[in-house]
């Protein structure tokens, strides 16, 4: 009963931090972005430029962009992360469209300083939820899982790139300039959200249930786990520790599994400051998918 009890708890704060992050966008997007002109990227960018081109309402074009995508990937994504993606898409689109909101200034700095601090801070509480709000974010996982050894983080910028581009052609040099400002603080906030500094972070994990988890983000996450031996200073008992390397949109995912499995595993985490190889480096074409189980003399699992 109280195992139910926690895991209800936890699914109600998932919900809500999703519903908080969908509005807090909303608020960047109503106050800021949307009345100035500025395409902050992805699929709401190109919905906001079908906007100012032709008057079609940006929510009901996040929409109709995310549709095919959900409908491309929805094996891809995995139940729980595709149905929290769909609400987060569904409530962003809403808000959008039909909160009274008015907008707060006609300063272009202002606003897309302020724009992208509240839309990012609005995504990574969505990605703390476990969902997104489509788009980008599913591109990228369907990218990853058909071509894992394609970098994320180029990809998303160039889609960012040809929707800032879009926004210089129909509103001008000086927006599209304003609209890249709005993307890289954006991007800022959601690592802040997500992981307090950095994008990408290494998670050490000490855990009897080492096993387990290392089983769970190599099916789950598809993500790579290194299992190191170690021994207690104090105690002189030897234990394993997971080593696990995760991005920004993985790290809500990756807690929620150790949290799961052993809600008494010592985790601390370590800031990446630059990485290459397998999963995160664009010259690596190949990944295994393969997972054996850890057994003696074994101390790396993919």
């Amino acid at each position: 009963m109280r195992g139910r009890w926690c895991s209800m708890k936890n699914k109600i704060r998932e919900y809500i931090l999703l519903l908080a992050g969908s509005f807090i966008a909303t608020l960047g997007y109503l106050w800021f972005i949307v009345p100035n002109g500025l395409a902050p990227g992805g699929v709401s960018g190109i919905a906001t430029i079908v906007h100012f081109l032709i008057g079609f309402p940006i929510g009901w074009g996040i929409i109709i962009l995310n549709i095919p995508l959900f409908l491309i990937s929805w094996r891809t994504l995995g139940l729980d992360f595709g149905i929290k993606s769909f609400i987060g898409m569904l409530m962003l689109s809403l808000f959008i469209d039909y909160l009274p909101i008015e907008a707060l200034t006609d300063d272009l700095l202002l606003s897309s300083v302020f724009g992208g601090v509240l839309i990012g801070v609005g995504l990574g509480l969505v990605f703390q939820s476990g969902g997104s709000t489509g788009g980008v974010d599913i591109i990228g996982r369907l990218l990853n899982h058909k071509l894992p050894g394609t970098s994320l983080g180029t990809f998303m910028l160039g889609i960012d790139f040809v929707v800032v581009l879009g926004a210089g052609i129909v509103h001008g040099t000086l927006t599209a300039l304003y609209s890249l400002v709005t993307v890289f603080i954006s991007a800022m906030a959601v690592d802040y959200v997500q992981n307090g500094y950095r994008s990408a972070q290494a998670y050490c994990i000490i855990s009897d249930q080492y096993a387990v988890i290392a089983d769970r983000v190599a099916h789950q996450l598809e993500r790579g786990v290194t299992i190191l031996k170690a021994q207690g200073g104090y105690t002189g008992i030897d234990r394993n520790m997971l080593m696990c390397l995760v991005i920004r949109s993985d790290v809500a995912a990756l807690r929620k599994i150790v949290k799961e499995e052993d809600p008494k595993a010592f985790v601390f985490v370590l800031n990446a400051n630059e990485v290459m190889g397998e999963g995160f480096d664009p010259a690596e074409r190949s990944r295994r998918r393969s997972y054996r189980k850890p057994h003696k003399g074994q101390n790396n699992v993919k």
